[in-house]
């Protein structure tokens, strides 16, 4: 009687650890098949540092061959506010 109760309890105490033990290998397993290796992401790291020194480049060409008007002309003058606002009420 009291192996039978014993073997039941330790039943009954080893299920949940058992199912426990089955969600976790899937996980790992889930797990496992999204990680990403090391030389993968040293690859992916050099390969953004590559585009970014590429795309500061393209930047840079493309503000270099924008027509500026000369300070001279653009603010130099004094502008004429358009606000309904005067100074005069």
């Amino acid at each position: 009687m009291a192996l039978t109760f014993c073997t039941i309890l330790g039943g009954l105490a080893y299920w949940p650890i058992n199912a426990a033990t089955t969600d976790l290998k899937g996980s790992v397993a889930i797990i496992t098949e999204k990680m990403v290796s090391q030389q993968e992401m040293e690859w992916r790291s050099s390969r953004g540092a590559e585009d970014r020194l590429r795309q500061e480049a393209s930047l840079n060409d493309l503000r270099g061959a924008q027509v500026l008007a000369p300070s001279s002309t653009v603010y130099g003058r004094a502008t004429i506010s358009a606000s309904p606002i005067t100074s005069a009420r």
